[in-house]
């Protein structure tokens, strides 16, 4: 069982050390719930240099819980890339 499993479901108090996060796999937005989802919004474009070559979208990856989560169209979203795309 890893660390993350064994964690009770929701904190007490939030969390907002980033790193503490990403070690435990909580929420990004509220800080306190464990992540099921990460951020799908696309940020920009790499260049595998290990692979065949092909260029691939990286995104945004921040942790996001149950309930902080926005979907849209199969995908998950944080807070700001939600409001974002509502603007387009």
């Amino acid at each position: 069982m890893s660390k993350a499993d064994e964690m009770v479901e929701e904190f007490d108090i939030p969390i907002w050390d980033k790193n503490k996060q990403l070690e435990l796999g909580i929420c990004f937005e509220c800080g306190k719930r464990k992540a099921k989802f990460q951020c799908d919004y696309i940020t920009g474009k790499t260049f595998d240099l290990y692979g065949k070559g092909v260029i691939k979208e990286s995104t945004c990856d921040k942790y996001l819980c149950e309930k902080c989560t926005n979907k849209l169209n199969k995908r998950d979203y944080c807070k700001e890339h939600f409001e974002e795309l509502k603007k387009r």
